[in-house]
């Protein structure tokens, strides 16, 4: 069975055809489309971690917090660059 979406072509630039069958219609429908983009990650359970796990966790996390700083900073020096170049 093959089927049409209006102008939408599941090949793109390619010059083939519109049609496509049933079972590729997901090449141009992302099931999460409806979902929020920016969803809050679920907490992870401590309960079953030991001790030593929960100071690795705490680790790992640490360093992620240095990663992210260093992104805001890095971010922060790119827009005050781009501020000085209008303030001029």
């Amino acid at each position: 069975m093959k089927q049409t979406l209006a102008g939408l072509s599941p090949r793109g630039q390619t010059g083939k055809s519109d049609v496509f069958t049933k079972y590729e219609w997901w090449r141009i429908v992302d099931i999460n489309d409806d979902l929020p983009q920016n969803m809050p990650k679920k907490k992870r359970d401590l309960d079953p971690m030991s001790v030593e796990e929960l100071r690795e966790y705490i680790s790992e996390m640490e360093e992620e917090i240095e990663r992210v700083n260093g992104e805001i900073t890095k971010k922060q020096s790119h827009r005050a660059n781009v501020d000085s170049l209008f303030r001029k």
